[in-house]
């Protein structure tokens, strides 16, 4: 069961090996839903990590409501967060590796 809750969750994730920090953003779509829109920020090596700013990119993206997903309880959410961090990972290493 979800408590009303009707501000952004920030879950922050960094990998080590890469020095790279990804900042995701679930903002619920109501106070009771089990559905949230997310949004993701990325930090690259070269860049000085900013929760602050990252909280900010990630939210705006949120709210474009491009990407929703479905969570049972936070638990979940925080896994699906950590999976969608890993993705964008994945992607910008694979990125870095054509440059």
């Amino acid at each position: 069961m979800w408590p009303k809750y009707d501000k952004p969750f920030f879950f922050h994730f960094r990998d080590m090996q890469t020095f790279s920090a990804v900042t995701v953003c679930m903002q619920p779509e109501a106070p009771d839903s089990k559905k949230f829109r997310a949004g993701l920020a990325c930090c690259s090596s070269i860049d000085n990590f900013s929760k602050k700013i990252g909280r900010n990119i990630s939210e705006g993206r949120a709210n474009l409501g491009n990407t929703t997903i479905e969570a049972k309880d936070l638990q979940d959410l925080k896994t699906k967060a950590h999976q969608m961090a890993k993705m964008a990972e994945q992607v910008y290493a694979s990125q870095r590796q054509k440059q």
